[in-house]
Parts: structure tokens; sequence; C-alpha cells
């Protein structure tokens, strides 16, 4: 005989969709079965991989099903993915439903790197199409100090520049280039 202090999770999502509207994600969803539902965790990634909580919305508990949408105050200017975590009365157990994502077929080459770094750079990659990229991170006189190409696919990707640990600390310019487009980002190294 198995006994629990909390009933499990028997919530049913129905459907999750996604949608992008004047460059801002709209979640909705619908679901049965919520008796022992409290929220929903609405949680964000850039890389389909590391989420975010970005919002919770409170269960309705009706009876049959209920239908929510989330809007994401964010605008969106490439691939952003969303899962919702469906939170227990209690809090002490969770699912997660499957990931949805938008796309804005409007975005732009960017880069998006943590900041400040030790021993390598850690970044978010966004290209509209396939190709080629080349990093050049630069000291303040515009010295090459280390350089990187690489092939990426459309989309969000996590990239680094390794083996950094050997630089001074200071300040740094990253500087990446793609079909004649340049992004550059201030950097500061520290020990």
């Amino acid at each position: 005989l198995y006994s629990t202090t909390c009933p499990l999770l028997d919530v049913s999502l129905l459907n999750f969709n996604s949608a992008l509207i004047n460059d801002k994600a709209v979640l909705k969803w619908t679901s049965e079965n919520e008796g022992n539902l409290q929220a929903y965790v609405v949680e964000k990634s850039l890389d389909g991989i590391h989420f975010t909580k970005v919002g919770k919305v409170a269960a309705l508990n009706e009876a049959g099903s209920s239908g929510y949408t989330f809007n994401d105050p964010a605008s969106i200017i490439n691939t952003v993915f969303y899962r919702l975590k469906l939170l227990n009365k209690n809090s002490t157990e969770y699912k997660y439903s499957k990931i949805v994502s938008v796309y804005n077929t409007r975005g732009s080459f960017t880069i998006t790197t943590v900041n400040p770094f030790k021993s390598s750079i850690k970044m978010t990659v966004f290209v509209p199409s396939e190709g080629v990229i080349e990093f050049n991170l630069c000291d303040i006189f515009g010295n090459v100090v280390n350089k990187k190409t690489m092939e990426l696919y459309k989309g969000n990707s996590l990239q680094t520049l390794d083996d950094l640990y050997n630089l001074p600390a200071g300040i740094y310019i990253l500087r990446a280039m793609f079909n004649g487009n340049v992004v550059q980002n201030k950097l500061i190294k520290t020990y």
C-alpha cells in the first residue's frame, strides 16, 4: 500500500501554443483536471535548454477545461522558447509542458555576452541565416588578442571564446562580423 500526503498532479494540457503579435510573444493553453493545481509558472529560454521564470498564472480550478493567456512584455528579436511548469497546491510536485517557440523573422544579427569574464567569454549568438561569423577580441589599443571563425546555423546558439586566462585584466572589445554586419561588445576581464 502506497500513500502520500499530497495528491499527484492529474492535470492535462489539452493544447499549448505560441504566437508573435507586435513583436511580443503571446502564449495560450487549455487544460483540464486542475483540482490539485496551484499555478502555471511560465519559463523562457534563448537557447531551448536554460530556462528562467518570466511569469506566473494562478490556476482557475474550474470543473471541465480552463483556458489561459500569457503575454510576455519583452520584445522578441529572434527565436525564444517557452515552457510551463505546473505546480501542485503544496508546491511540492511539478511537471513540465512541451516546449514551444516564437520566431521574429525581422530578427537581426545579435550577440549577448556574460560580462565580466575570466578565462572564457560565454555568449548567445543569433544569426538570421546560416553563415560564417568571425569573432575578434581586441585590447583597448585595437590589437586583436584572440580570433575565432565558425559556421553557424540560422537561429540562437551558445558559443565561447576559450583560453583567455593569460590575458591581463582590463577592458576589451569583442567584435563579431557576419554577412557585412558588425556587432561590438565592451567587456571587462577580471583575475
